[in-house]
Parts: C-alpha cells; structure tokens; sequence
C-alpha cells in the first residue's frame, strides 16, 4: 500500500529550509533522547521509498543522525569542536558530513549453514552460495531490504570449490576459502572484487596461502577491518590456528597456529580471541590491536575457577560478535541497496564467549574492554618495556576485570542459534532451547512422559537477552511509569504453540541470590514492552543460573 505524507512545507526550497529556526533545533537536540531522535530518522528512511524531495523529511533525517552523534561521542573527539559551534555551523558541518552518516547501518553482520548453503550478511546486503555441476562454486549477492528486486550481483562460477566465505562490502572485497586439491597442497585464501568477482585490484597477490591442510570449513572463520583479513581456522580437535594478513600486500604480520579458541574484533583495530597454552594454565581473553606491531597484548583470566573448568574438560570457545564496528564508508557502490535504518551508537555491544563442553556463556561488555585496554597501554608506555616490540601484560584475574563487564548464562537446556550464526545485535543476544518447561512451572510426571514421547518444533523457544547500559522505563505496581536507573536483565522469550508465536518477557532483579533462595516476581516486575525498547543491566558481575518460570518466577538450577 503506497501514502504519502502531506505537508504545508513539502515544496520548501533549500534555501528556505536553511532558514529554519534554529532555536528550535537546538531544544530538539537537548529535549529528545538519542534513542526517540534514531526511532524517528529509521521511520524516516523508510518513508524514503515514498517520499521524494522533502524539506521536512531531510530536517528529521538530519536530526536524527545529528543528534545520534552529539550525544554520543564527547566534544573533544568530535572534529572542528561542535560543542563550540554555533547552530548554523553545527548544521552544516551535519550537511557536509550527511553523505558518510545516512550510510551507518544497524549492522547485522552473521554467517549460518542450512541445508547446503551457506549464508553472510553485512549492511543490508544477503550473500549465499550457488551450486554448478554439484560443486559450490558460486556466489549471489541480494538485498535484505528489497527482496523482490534482482541480485545485486550474481556469479555462477567463480573458478573455485568454495569451502568458506566471507564478504566486505565496505572493502569490495569477497574472500574465497578453497581446501587443498592434493594431500601436499594447502587450502588457500582467493581474494575477489564484489563487484566484478575478478582478483581483487587492490590485492598485490590474489591468492593466500594457508599453513594448515585439515581445518573444518563450518567453523572457519574470517574477518575484514580496512586492509586486515583475519583467519581463524579450528582444527578438528576443536583449537584452532589464527593468521592475521595485511592482504593488499600479501604480508603476514601476526599468527598463531596452534591453542587458539576463537576470534573477533572489538573495534575496528583491536583483535580478542581465547587463548589456551597448556592444561596446567587457564584460558585467556588476549586482546591487540592488530595494526600497531608494538602495542601490548592484553590478558584476562576467562574464568575463576580454572580447576573446576579442566575437570569438564573445557573445551574452545565459539565467538558471537556483537555488531560489526562502524566504519566510514565513503567509497560504496551508488547502486548498492543499503540498509534503511540508522547504526545505534547510543546502545552498548557485547562478545558472546560459548564453551562447548559446559555449554557455558560468557558475555562481556565490549565498550569496558575499550577502556581497560586503553587503560593498560598508558601504564605501560610509562615504563621502559612498553616501548618494547609486542610487550605483554600479565594475567588479570577475572575477580578484578569482571565487575560489570562480564556475565555468565549456563543452563542445559539452551543452545546457540546456531555455531556459525552471531545471532547477536549489538548487545542482544538470541539463544535456542529444545523444551520450553524453563519458563513454565514444573509438569506432572504424566506430561513428562507424554513431551519425552513426542519431537514437536513448536515446543522449541528463542530467548533474547539485552544488555544495553542505558536507564530503562519500569511499570510500577500502580499502573504508573517512573524513571529508573536501577539495573535489570530483561530476558525475551517466544513460544510457539499452534502456529501462534506469542512473545513474553520478564525481568529479572540484580540483587545476588543465594544457591538455596527463591524469588517470587510479583505483578510489579512483569513489563510487556516492545522488542525495541531500550533494556539494561548494569551491576551485577555474574548472572545465577537461573529457571525462569512464566508464573512462578526465578529459582536457581
């Protein structure tokens, strides 16, 4: 169904546009928070499609995106120092910047397997593999956002068995992971053009080779910051190697091949993965930035307790990776079918650390990682060995890193998505579980034996945790709403009964329980509240190990 938007000022000039009062754009920009000011300019770009040539449409659009990022970032950091700029001057440095602003996209970037294919995603554009004469060997690229419309590109046949993939739109570039012809061959890493599917023009070596012959291809990994490719490859025993490429140049500039649990970046310089030397040491959350040969390597215990940890014989973690880290993006495509909403800078990101063994999650702020490794690398460039190359800081124990910044999730019951699958938006991550009784009071013993007689998908259920920093709004026994900073875990969840999907969502309170107490929520902590509204947990250093009941409320497992 088309609409269209009627308005006194729908045939405003530019020029009068610019005379708008700026008074009033002012009070907009101090009055409204970022997260109303993103909600109308992704409504905006939506209206895009209908509404052409718009004064007041580019005035909210303009807005958003402005006041998204001047309450976002600190003044400081902002170039030619908006906080001293008068409204016409903010306005227009907006103007000239709203080119590179309006293409931030809510970032989604994941990988997942089904039935054969494999599927990526990155800034509203779909990328999954096509078969010729029974091998994968090519490649479609379709957009998320129009997908009635044609491929955006389409390859049949790009010359090579693809194991793997990965994709940069923001690079041009399409990475093509092939296995080894022979047993003396190794696999091999095929930089491609998005655009043509030729060899990448900006790579001196279109071919990368890889120093390992069995790798397994569904959990191959590969990322893409600027000119860093990153390779992370589990061998069949679970660990994995990592090799970090400069690959306009071919350049190897950092591996490890051995004892490695996964990757990802954090920002768009600094590399985490899981290290695990020997059985007699604990894993380590090791962090880098990947671009600067002489920065210092990072080291956080994963866990406290690495004893109890070997006895379940703990085995690699798969990473989730929160939203991939913004870039400006100045040199896209014109035909390029961007996402129509805007990146939420305001929201927190998180990594999702699962270990199989124990299927243990272990979620970590990304933004308290930022300001611990920033925080680490003054206090060594104040010593004498932090001019040294590649210095290392030593183990952090996780009692004195974790407080707020990481938190634990552990039940048999739930699964990831999937183990290629990120499953994760910002800071929302989605879990998988096979028996709905997690949220549901305790079934007779009858039901019991009557749900272990029957395989249905409709008893399967998607949880959704957020763990944005940012003040909540919470229903109060009285029907009223008060503003409220105290910390909270939302936790979403949906059944599927009768081909009706029904969302619920309670919330859990952060004051720590004990292994024997009970919680009952009364009516006061049950909010039904849209999927998008603004969530938090703020306090709490660890989760419990909760059963979530629809009725009864919260009981340790």
């Amino acid at each position: 169904m088309s609409f269209v938007l009627q308005s006194p000022q729908d045939n405003m000039t530019r020029a009068e546009f610019v005379k708008l009062p700026l008074e009033i754009v002012v009070h907009i920009l101090e009055q409204l928070r970022a997260r109303d000011i993103l909600a109308v300019g992704a409504t905006c770009r939506r209206l895009k499609f209908f509404i052409d040539q718009s004064s007041v449409l580019q005035l909210i659009t303009e807005l958003a995106v402005q006041g998204l990022r001047l309450r976002t970032y600190p003044p400081a950091t902002q170039p030619c120092g908006l906080k001293t700029m008068s409204p016409a001057e903010r306005l227009d440095a907006l103007r000239r910047a709203i080119q590179r602003s309006t293409q931030a996209t809510d970032d989604l970037a994941y990988k997942f397997d089904c039935q054969g294919v494999s599927y990526a995603t990155q800034a509203g554009l779909l990328c999954y593999t096509t078969r010729l004469n029974g091998h994968v060997s090519g490649i479609v690229i379709q957009s998320l956002w129009e997908a009635s419309s044609e491929p955006w590109r389409r390859f049949d046949d790009l010359g090579v068995i693809i194991d793997a993939f990965a994709f940069d739109v923001y690079e041009d570039l399409l990475v093509l992971i092939s296995s080894p012809l022979t047993a003396g061959d190794n696999a091999k890493i095929h930089l491609r053009s998005l655009r043509t599917g030729l060899d990448h023009p900006r790579a001196s070596s279109a071919t990368l080779e890889l120093f390992s012959r069995n790798f397994d291809s569904e959990k191959t990994k590969v990322l893409v910051s600027g000119h860093i490719l990153i390779y992370y490859g589990p061998d069949y025993d679970g660990w994995g190697c990592m090799m970090v490429w400069d690959w306009t140049t071919g350049e190897i500039t950092f591996k490890m091949l051995d004892r490695i649990g996964g990757v990802a970046f954090i920002s768009t310089t600094l590399l985490l993965w899981i290290e695990h030397n020997d059985p007699d040491t604990q894993s380590q959350i090791c962090i880098r930035d990947i671009t600067d040969s002489g920065s210092i390597t990072l080291r956080l215990a994963l866990e406290d307790d690495p004893i109890l940890y070997m006895e379940h014989g703990i085995r690699p973690a798969v990473f989730f990776m929160a939203s991939t880290p913004e870039r400006d993006t100045p040199n896209l495509p014109d035909d390029l079918p961007l996402s129509p909403y805007i990146h939420d800078e305001t929201g927190d990101t998180i990594v999702c650390i699962y270990s199989e063994s124990m299927n243990l999650f272990n979620i970590v702020r990304t933004r308290a990682l930022l300001s611990l490794y920033e925080e680490q690398t003054l206090a060594a460039m104040s010593t004498t060995s932090a001019m040294e190359k590649g210095c290392e800081s030593s183990v952090i124990p996780r009692e004195e890193w974790s407080q707020g910044v990481a938190f634990r999730i552990h039940s048999e019951k739930v699964q990831p998505l999937d183990a290629h699958c990120t499953a994760i938006s910002q800071a929302r991550l989605a879990l998988l579980g096979f028996n709905r009784e997690i949220f549901l009071s305790t079934p007779s013993l009858q039901e019991q034996e009557e749900r272990e007689q029957r395989t249905e998908f409709t008893d399967a259920f998607v949880a959704v945790l957020d763990f944005n920093t940012r003040p909540i709004r919470l229903a109060n026994g009285k029907r009223g709403e008060k503003e409220s900073d105290e910390s909270s875990l939302f936790l979403s969840y949906m059944l599927s009964i009768d081909d009706e999907k029904v969302w619920h969502r309670l919330v859990i309170p952060p004051r720590p329980i004990s292994e024997d107490q009970e919680i009952t929520m009364g009516s006061s902590h049950i909010l039904t509240v849209q999927l998008d509204d603004l969530l938090s947990i703020t306090s709490c250093s660890a989760l419990p190990f909760w059963t979530v009941h629809e009725d009864d409320g919260i009981s340790n497992d």
